[in-house]
């Protein structure tokens, strides 16, 4: 049963549908799925090799990676300056009156 499943998120990933394919990725990685132990042992080279073509396309490590220091003080310098540049514009207000001078 589990080999019919790697089977299909592996055409899900050919067809590039990778919404379902993730979805039977995340469906084959449930607690009670994985401790089918007897059903994973059962898989025959194929479906071990699909499984892992799985793993290692959906694999997360090293997705996100933090910014680098220099960032933080490169974002600083930039509002800095866009505050200087703020304070030397001139700023526009707009006058409005209160009373009514339409002019006939």
């Amino acid at each position: 049963m589990i080999a019919m499943f790697v089977e299909v998120a592996l055409a899900c990933l050919s067809l590039q549908n990778f919404q379902s394919a993730m979805q039977i990725y995340s469906g084959l990685n449930l607690t009670p799925v994985q401790r089918l132990t007897n059903e994973w042992k059962s898989l025959g080279k194929k479906h071990k090799e699909g499984w892992a073509e799985l793993m290692n396309f959906f694999d997360q490590t090293g997705n996100v990676l933090p910014p680098p220091s220099s960032f933080y003080s490169l974002l600083s310098r930039f509002f800095s300056l866009l505050s200087l540049q703020i304070l030397r514009s001139s700023f526009f207000v707009p006058y409005h009156s209160s009373t009514n001078t339409e002019r006939s």
